[in-house]
């Protein structure tokens, strides 16, 4: 083979390569309703505060979205409905930005994996630090919807825990405590098991996303099944 075609045949393979390995998303796959979580810290009150936060939105045609965010800004718990506006890429890139019900608006940057089950985002608003994970949300959510054994990380803390679907919880690791927990329609969930948190049933139920109420504390926690 002379140098020229072989020149052209290295191209050919790196141009196939490089377009095997771009993400493709079609404009159905950011749909429907999504669990989030958010953390870092913010200076946008003053001095920088650990904050988290959790939430449910939906990503409406046309480009809004609605839904409820909750977060845990210097220990102190609050939530608040939120609408805003999204736009999403066929490279999965995504930008959205929600307004809650005092007017403030903030402002998100990320991806979306193909398939739409995950996507990743960090906020852009000067001041900000928060990193987060979006995960499709269960078309619906009943206290059966959370069964099953948990690996549980909370702060630096590593339980496993067994939530029976019924609404008790147990756990041992770190710490061995038992609980209970509910779950509502839209796939929030309230758990009590030596800390109090707020979640997020996400992943056909494999997964809960949640942030810690307690006062004064600010940790996120994560369920994933086993």
């Amino acid at each position: 083979m002379r140098y020229d075609e072989l020149m052209r045949a290295f191209l050919l393979a790196a141009l196939l390569s490089a377009a095997a390995s771009a993400q493709v998303c079609g404009g159905n796959d950011l749909s429907g309703g999504y669990g989030f979580q958010l953390s870092g810290s913010s200076s946008i009150a003053g001095l920088p505060k650990p904050m988290a936060a959790i939430g449910r939105v939906v990503f409406e045609s046309g480009g809004h979205i609605n839904g409820t965010s909750s977060v845990n800004f210097g220990g102190l718990f609050l939530g608040n409905p939120v609408t805003g506006n999204y736009t999403f890429q066929t490279d999965c890139s995504l930008t959205f930005e929600l307004q809650d019900d005092s007017g403030a608006w903030q402002h998100f940057r990320g991806a979306l994996e193909p398939g739409g089950a995950r996507g990743s985002f960090h906020q852009t608003d000067p001041g900000t630090g928060g990193r987060g994970v979006l995960r499709k949300l269960p078309d619906a959510c009943t206290a059966a919807s959370f069964r099953g054994k948990f690996s549980v990380t909370i702060g630096s803390q590593k339980t496993v825990t067994v939530a029976d679907g019924n609404g008790n919880l147990s756990s041992t690791g770190d710490t061995t405590n038992s609980g209970t927990y509910t779950v509502d329609s839209d796939c929030f969930v309230q758990l009590n098991f030596g800390v109090q948190l707020r979640g997020i049933l996400v992943n056909r139920g494999s997964a809960v996303l949640a942030v810690q109420t307690d006062p004064g504390k600010v940790s996120i926690a994560t369920f994933t099944a086993q």
